[in-house]
């Protein structure tokens, strides 16, 4: 989805501040991670850039990392890009797609649901601008702010 200004700086900015915010610090009990605000760190780049998808009206409160993507999978307001179970040729090209978007400036969120992840909790993050990363895994990769 675009921001409203499709503007890179506001987002790029948007970005940085949220990653700064030490309340999304992941939480560890003895060594073992309990906690993350992958939710609350989206909800927040995306008011940033004046997207107001991903949080219940009245209270703000940001809405759980699942909420999120079925947000996005049932509105006309975002463009969805499907990666998972792809070809290795079509999977460049969505991967591709996704960082272009991202580098024009658009609000661009990745997400894996819990039933895909075999985990109680789905998780987001933002597509930031950039040039692409090798994985291992899947060849190039776009970049992302993963909280």
């Amino acid at each position: 989805m675009p921001n409203e200004e499709n503007n890179i700086i506001r987002l790029i900015d948007a970005i940085i501040v949220a990653w700064d915010n030490i309340d999304y610090y992941p939480e560890y009990e003895n060594g073992v991670l309990k906690k993350t605000y992958c939710n609350f760190f989206v909800n927040d780049v995306a008011k940033a850039v004046g997207c107001n998808d991903f949080h219940l009206p009245n209270t703000k409160e940001p809405f759980m990392a699942d909420d999120i993507i079925q947000r996005m999978s049932g509105s006309d307001r975002w463009q969805e890009i499907r990666v998972a179970g792809l070809a290795p040729d079509l999977m460049t090209i969505a991967l591709k797609s996704v960082q272009m978007w991202a580098n024009q400036g658009y609000l661009t969120i990745a997400g894996a649901s819990s039933a895909s992840l075999g985990s109680t909790h789905a998780h987001v993050c933002v597509v930031r601008p950039g040039i692409m990363k090798s994985s291992g895994k899947w060849g190039e990769v776009p970049v992302v702010a993963n909280c």
